[in-house]
């Protein structure tokens, strides 16, 4: 099982971020909250999940009643610094300053 070790903001956007280590040793940070995961059978899914047990993987969200496991979606698809790098709407928010509560 992962190992969650650390609780913090992230420096660019202020939101909660969970740190975990992958089954490499290097941590990830991810998003606070679990999530339900099923991996489609072509292998794209649209979230990058860490599973419980440090594996990063290609999945889908699901409700549990659907789910292959449990896992938390990585931080850097919901960055608003990386959505601007990636020149998604970020609300505004050009250079990750903007503060969350």
């Amino acid at each position: 099982m992962s190992i969650s070790y650390k609780v913090c903001r992230c420096k660019y956007c202020g939101k909660e971020i969970r740190w975990f280590k992958r089954k490499s040793g290097k941590p990830i940070p991810c998003e606070p909250w679990r999530v339900c995961y099923k991996i489609p059978e072509d292998g794209n899914g649209s979230e990058t999940i860490i599973t419980l047990n440090g594996d990063i993987i290609s999945a889908d969200k699901v409700w549990s009643n659907n789910a292959e496991g449990v896992g938390y979606i990585t931080h850097f698809a919901a960055c608003q610094r990386n959505q601007a790098a990636n020149g998604e709407d970020n609300g505004g928010d050009t250079d990750g300053s903007r503060q969350h509560g």
